[in-house]
């Protein structure tokens, strides 16, 4: 289990266990660094001991749609099952590619090409879509992938998403027509720090310590990845030092700081 987040993923476990689920949607909804891709690897995780095959669909900064990752999805997919009733599935591939989201005008046949492929993945198998990083590729590419959720739905799949915000929530609800259930994700709650800063650096952080990465974190305090990214840039740097099990300041004076590369530091 992830730290700090065991309410949410008992949510999530309830949501997908439902009668309902077979054909549910359910929005993950978080601020950027508080623990949405570690909580949706808990649910694919759940997905799979329920038997169901997981088609995880996570784009890049590279991805200017989300074809790309689908096709990188599907071929994943396809590496673990090569059963002869996915051949739909490889039959309406060919129209992804003659299609682009950058054209308006072409929003609703490629969106038609996405849902074939979808629908015909999901007619073989109970799938379940889950989604990723949807903030790495524009808010246009999700018009056309929302309208083919929608037949996915009908299908009988289940798909569950992480998204930023409330605006990406409206998009995938209002295009896409779906009735999605939406899960917020809190900021990490003070007391399980001291709890991932032992997990981060494998030793016991002494009060101290989590008072200075607490005081270090500031505006990001209650943001998972910013406080592991600090811990292990203590580390590196000096700054903190593990002593008999336990973890502490290099000094009184030693300062925390996140790393240059951080996205709180850009």
């Amino acid at each position: 289990m992830i730290i700090g987040r065991k309410d949410e993923a008992e949510r999530l476990a309830r949501l997908l266990s439902a009668p309902a689920a077979e054909s549910r949607t359910v929005l993950l909804r978080a601020p950027s660094g508080f623990g949405k891709s570690a909580l949706l690897d808990v649910v694919i995780d759940r997905l799979r001991g329920q038997a169901r095959p997981v088609l995880l669909v996570r784009p890049t900064d590279g991805d200017r749609d989300l074809v790309e990752p689908l096709l990188r999805a599907l071929r994943r997919y396809f590496e673990t099952d090569s059963s002869s009733d996915l051949l739909p599935v490889v039959a309406a591939l060919a129209g992804l590619r003659t299609t682009s989201p950058t054209v308006p005008a072409n929003d609703l046949p490629l969106a038609h090409n996405l849902g074939t492929v979808l629908c015909a993945l999901a007619a073989s198998r109970t799938t379940a879509v889950v989604l990723d990083d949807l903030h790495r590729v524009p808010r246009t590419a999700l018009r056309p992938f929302a309208l083919a959720l929608r037949r996915l739905r009908l299908a009988g799949a289940v798909v569950v998403a992480a998204v930023r915000d409330d605006d990406t929530v409206h998009d995938l609800e209002l295009r896409g027509g779906l009735d999605s259930a939406v899960v917020p994700l809190p900021p990490l709650p003070a007391e399980h720090l001291t709890e991932l800063i032992a997990r981060v650096s494998r030793s016991q952080p002494d009060q101290a310590v989590v008072d200075a990465v607490r005081a270090a974190l500031g505006a990001a305090d209650g943001e998972p990845a910013a406080a592991q990214s600090l811990v292990r840039n203590g580390l590196d740097t000096g700054a903190l030092r593990r002593v008999d099990g336990s973890l502490a300041l290099a000094d009184d004076r030693s300062g925390l700081a996140l790393a240059g590369d951080h996205p709180t530091m850009r």
